[in-house]
């Protein structure tokens, strides 16, 4: 089989990673596969890693404007001839209207970020993005398959784009855990040493108000006459200005402390020296952090949405709050920070479930459902 994915480069993001070793791994059973990119080609660092995996790439030269960039993904597909596309990020519509113009039988479109978060990112007017979500509307509908990453992120997907929900599949990503492993060193004494007096509390996520980071900042008020020595440190992409703002009004300023982008080794062994870790974005479609958290041995409260929903059992392996009040969280990080015996059994009970979740495992049983998917009757649109 010809299998046609248009993805970031390998470097850029862990969903990319997902792609990747799933491409590998087609490539390994015997199918051929070109990976399209259509933000940069891959730099020169990346390169060995096709000679290795035995996977072919294009680059996909996009001009402004939708209309010029058509052709050129257009040349590249007519020459490959794939059984089968999928699309990933904003190659979504462009991809799935010229696959549907050629006749690709099978047309995969994936959903990675929830519509109101895509929305408030958005650069442009309401206007604007109403007209944009119109046509990417009408062009997810000539895909045969879809792909969403939650329980959660499936029921917006089908009442947003109004495509069947027979056609929707979800599948979760994975963590490499190996990758984890190697980036830590030993595991920190107050996992397991009674209520902890120098709280560490880590949000790693982009900054932006659906996130939910500013629930933490206001929680602050009511935990600091418990933990006085409390600190809540972000770390993500994003201007912390209104955080900080919010933070100085309530008089917490000293006890948040605002990283910016990191590198993901120093991210991860952040989450890592981390005594809670914190997830509580109120618009997710999965949510990687949820797994990192699991694959740290760090106890992780989060919003009951995304993977979270999917894959946290509450009180055994993590804590989900299912309100958007500060009040909640405060109360949350306090029973937390203050049982020793939960947050162990929490560490413990994570990691034995974020096995399921580990890179070869998910990529293995997505590469099933695409051997599966290809050989399939092609679904009328």
């Amino acid at each position: 089989m010809r299998f046609l994915i248009a993805s970031p480069p390998p470097g850029e993001r862990p969903d990319a990673q997902f792609v990747h070793e799933t491409a590998r791994l087609l490539h390994q059973r015997g199918h051929e596969v070109l990976l399209v990119y259509f933000n940069r080609p891959p730099a020169t660092a990346e390169l060995p890693w096709y000679a290795e995996a035995g996977v072919r790439w294009a680059f996909w030269r996009r001009a402004d404007g939708v209309v010029r960039r058509l052709p050129e993904l257009r040349r590249i597909m007519a020459g490959f001839r794939p059984d089968l596309a999928e699309f990933h990020f904003s190659a979504t519509a462009p991809g799935l209207a010229v696959a549907w113009s050629l006749h690709v039988p099978r047309r995969v479109a994936w959903y990675h970020s929830s519509l109101e978060f895509a929305r408030s990112i958005y650069p442009g007017s309401r206007l604007s993005f109403q007209m944009h979500f119109t046509l990417e509307r009408l062009a997810r509908r000539t895909a045969t398959h879809h792909v969403v990453l939650s329980r959660s992120s499936r029921d917006e997907y089908v009442r947003a784009y109004g495509v069947p929900a027979a056609r929707v599949t979800t599948h979760a990503l994975g963590v490499d855990l190996t990758g984890i492993a190697s980036f830590l060193t030993g595991k920190p004494a107050t996992r397991t040493a009674g209520a902890v007096a120098e709280p560490c509390l880590v949000c790693l996520s982009r900054l932006a108000r659906l996130k939910g980071q500013y629930l933490l900042v206001q929680a602050l008020p009511d935990l600091l006459p418990a933990f006085p020595r409390l600190r809540l440190i972000f770390a993500g992409p994003g201007d912390p200005g209104v955080l900080r703002q919010l933070a100085l009004r309530l008089g917490v300023a000293d006890h948040c402390e605002f990283r910016g982008e990191l590198p993901r080794p120093e991210a991860i062994r952040l989450l890592h020296r981390a005594d809670v870790a914190l997830f509580p974005s109120q618009a997710e479609a999965f949510g990687l952090v949820t797994l990192e958290s699991m694959a740290c041995g760090t106890p992780l409260i989060a919003s009951a949405l995304g993977a979270a929903g999917d894959i946290v059992e509450d009180g055994k392996t993590g804590i989900l709050v299912r309100t958007a009040a500060a009040a909640a969280w405060g109360q949350a990080i306090a029973g937390l920070l203050r049982d020793s015996a939960l947050r162990s059994g929490i560490a413990a009970g994570a990691w034995q479930k974020v096995r399921e979740y580990d890179l070869p495992r998910r990529v293995a049983a997505y590469a099933d459902w695409l051997e599966v998917t290809a050989q399939q009757p092609a679904t009328a649109t």
